[in-house]
């Protein structure tokens, strides 16, 4: 589990991109039985997509929390999938496609 300070700064570095860039972010929360354990568990997965007019989100970039791993509390799925899409921005800035 996330700190809370750090997961607001998160939230607040998100919010910093989707105006900044004019973008909507949306995401997506599923869950499904967790059949490699066979347990009692929800494996949970959170998909974020950002959606903009500029030729970088043309395609829609997708942010997955499920790429790495499995979630067995939705929260941290949630987490997984923001801290890939924040990663992705400062990336973009960094090689100046944004």
């Amino acid at each position: 589990m996330m700190c809370p300070k750090k997961y607001a700064a998160l939230l607040k570095e998100e919010d910093h991109y989707r105006s900044q860039y004019s973008v909507i972010i949306t995401l997506k929360v599923a869950e499904a039985p967790d059949t490699i354990h066979y347990s009692d568990r929800q494996i949970h997965t959170a998909v974020m997509k950002i959606h903009g007019s500029q030729p970088v989100f043309a395609e829609a970039p997708e942010f997955r929390s499920d790429e790495n791993g499995a979630f067995y509390r939705q929260t941290d799925a949630m987490v997984n999938a923001r801290i890939k899409l924040i990663d992705w921005f400062k990336d973009m800035e960094a090689k100046d496609l944004l």
